[in-house]
C-alpha cells in the first residue's frame, strides 16, 4: 500500500541517534515534512546537538531552511540532501466562485511569484526549485512545461506575468468576488498567506486571510463542507516516485467526491482518469507508452489550473561525524537501521 504524506509550510525537524555497537530503532517519527521550510529555535538546538554529539552517540537530524546550506558548505561530508518527491501548491477550489472559472485559476498561476514565496519560506536554493506542474521532476511521464511564465518559454518558471493575469481576471468577469485564503497561523504560513490575499486584491478580488493553527488546518482542509475556496501552505509528497501517487488522491473524480479529501481543489475531469487508467494499465507492458500518457494527462491538469503548483522540493539530513551509511524516506525521514556508527 503506498504511504502519503501531505507537506506543510510550517517549519519542522526530525531527530534520531543510534547508539555505538548498534544501528537503532528503525525510521523516525512518520511526521510530515515541509515542502518549502524555513529554521526554527528546536532547529537550531539540534544542529548544535549534532555538531557536538557526545563520544558515544551519533546523531542524525532532518534540517531544513538556509541553515543546512550553511551546514553543507562547511561540512559537506556529513549533509545528505534527500529526494524532491513533493510539490507544494495553492489550491483553488474549482467548486466556488470565482475559481469555477478556468481564466481566474490560470491567472492566479500567471500572478503568483514562486520565487517570493520561496523566499519567505527561507529555502535553501537546493531544496526548493520552482514549478509550474504537480508531478516532480524524476517522475515517469515528467516533461518541463510551464506556459505561467514571463520571458522564454523553456519549460521552466521565470517570473510573473502581471499583465496577462489581469487581463485573464477581467476575461472571466469575476473581479470584486469575495475570497477567503486560509492558512497556518505561523511562519512561514501566514507571511506567505498575507502575500497571496495582497495578489489577488491587486488581481481585483476582495481578499481576506483566515489563518489558522496548524493542526485544525489539517483537519479543516479536508472537510468539503467547510467550503474553501483558497488554502495556501499544503503540498504532496510520494513515497514512492509514481505518478499515480499525485493522480489518485489530488486529481481524480473519485477523490474530488469523497467526504474527507486531499483533493482540497474538487478537481475533477474524466479525461484525465480516463488518461489515467490507460497509463495504469500499460504501465507493465509499455512503460514508454505509459510516459507518454502520464505526461499528456499532467499537461491537461496544467491547463485546467485546480492548483498553482509552487515548488518542489524536500528536506536534507546532518549527521554526526561518527554516523556512516546514511539514508532516509522521504516520508519517514532518517533510516536507522541502514546506518552504523564508528
Amino acid at each position: 500500500m503506498i504511504e502519503r504524506a501531505r507537506f506543510s509550510l510550517t517549519p519542522g525537524i526530525s531527530a534520531s541517534r543510534a547508539t555505538a555497537g548498534s544501528t537503532g530503532a528503525s525510521g523516525a517519527v512518520p511526521a510530515p515534512g515541509p515542502a518549502v521550510p524555513s529554521p526554527s529555535a528546536p532547529q537550531a538546538a539540534g544542529i548544535a546537538a549534532v555538531s557536538s554529539a557526545a563520544r558515544a552517540v551519533s546523531w542524525a537530524i532532518r534540517a531544513s531552511g538556509k541553515a543546512i546550506w550553511s551546514l553543507a558548505v562547511r561540512y559537506p561530508a556529513r549533509v545528505h540532501f534527500g529526494l524532491g518527491l513533493n510539490t507544494g501548491y495553492v489550491s483553488l477550489n474549482t467548486r466556488l466562485p470565482p475559481f469555477t472559472n478556468i481564466r481566474a485559476r490560470q491567472a492566479v498561476n500567471y500572478a503568483i511569484d514562486r520565487a517570493r514565496i520561496i523566499q519567505l519560506a527561507d529555502a535553501a536554493p537546493v531544496q526548493a526549485a520552482a514549478t509550474c506542474q504537480m508531478l516532480p521532476p524524476d517522475f515517469p511521464g515528467y516533461r518541463p512545461y510551464c506556459p505561467y511564465t514571463a520571458g522564454t518559454g523553456d519549460g521552466a518558471w521565470h517570473s510573473p506575468d502581471m499583465a496577462k493575469a489581469r487581463r485573464l481576471v477581467r476575461e472571466s468577469g469575476t473581479t470584486n468576488v469575495p475570497v477567503t485564503v486560509w492558512s497556518f497561523d505561523s511562519f512561514p504560513g501566514k507571511a506567505a498567506g498575507s502575500y497571496l490575499v495582497g495578489l489577488l486584491d491587486d488581481l481585483g478580488y476582495r481578499a481576506s486571510l483566515h489563518a489558522v493553527p496548524d493542526d485544525r488546518f489539517w483537519t479543516d482542509i479536508d472537510d468539503p463542507r467547510l467550503k474553501i475556496q483558497v488554502s495556501f501552505g499544503g503540498g504532496w509528497g510520494a513515497d514512492f516516485p509514481t505518478p499515480s501517487t499525485f493522480f489518485g488522491p489530488l486529481l481524480s473524480c473519485q477523490s474530488a467526491d469523497e467526504p474527507v479529501t486531499y483533493n482540497w481543489a474538487r478537481f475533477c475531469d474524466p479525461h484525465v482518469d480516463a488518461l489515467v487508467s490507460q497509463a495504469q494499465a500499460a504501465q507493465l507492458t509499455d512503460p514508454a507508452a505509459a510516459r507518454r500518457l502520464w505526461a499528456q494527462a499532467d499537461r491537461i491538469v496544467t491547463g485546467q489550473a485546480p492548483y498553482v503548483p509552487i515548488d518542489n522540493g524536500g528536506a536534507a539530513g546532518f549527521v554526526s561525524s561518527r554516523a556512516r551509511n546514511y539514508q532516509e524516506s522521504p516520508v519517514y525521514g532518517p533510516l536507522l537501521d541502514q546506518t552504523w556508527v564508528r
